[in-house]
């Protein structure tokens, strides 16, 4: 019989949790103020995921398999925007892509990279990039 474990994604399979690997990117803003026009601008593109006091959260309405191409659509996204919303953008006190990566059994050694083009794009719009890696789950 399989070993099995219980995952919040719902895979059970120990063997399909052990691999590390890039979750997505999820964009977070923090600013005072209202910013329903910026929202509703990113819209197309992005979806808002959470709400909190000073603190907006999207991520990409569709899925990709690489962090570095999920950032090129989100500053694409970013590039469009009309004037009023870009203003907004702007004056948000944090603009961050943040990349989520769920940590595995293996394999030993994992890394994925940011091309110079999407590191240059990133600050053209003000952008920081964070890496947040889960913990492997040993339960």
């Amino acid at each position: 019989m399989k070993d099995k474990k219980f995952t919040i994604s719902g895979v059970t399979d120990r063997a399909e949790i052990m691999e590390t690997r890039f979750l997505n990117v999820d964009l977070d803003l923090r600013a005072g103020g209202d910013l329903r026009v910026l929202v509703h601008a990113l819209a197309p593109t992005l979806f808002l995921i959470n709400r909190a006091e000073g603190l907006l959260t999207f991520e990409l309405g569709e899925e990709m398999d690489s962090a570095e191409r999920v950032m090129r659509a989100m500053v694409a996204a970013v590039r469009a925007l009309p004037a009023p919303a870009r203003a907004l953008w702007d004056g948000c006190a944090r603009r961050t892509m943040n990349v989520g990566v769920q940590a595995g059994g293996g394999p030993r050694r994992w890394a994925t990279g940011v091309s110079t083009d999407v590191l240059t794009a990133l600050a053209e719009i003000g952008a920081e990039l964070v890496f947040t890696v889960y913990g492997a789950d040993e339960g």
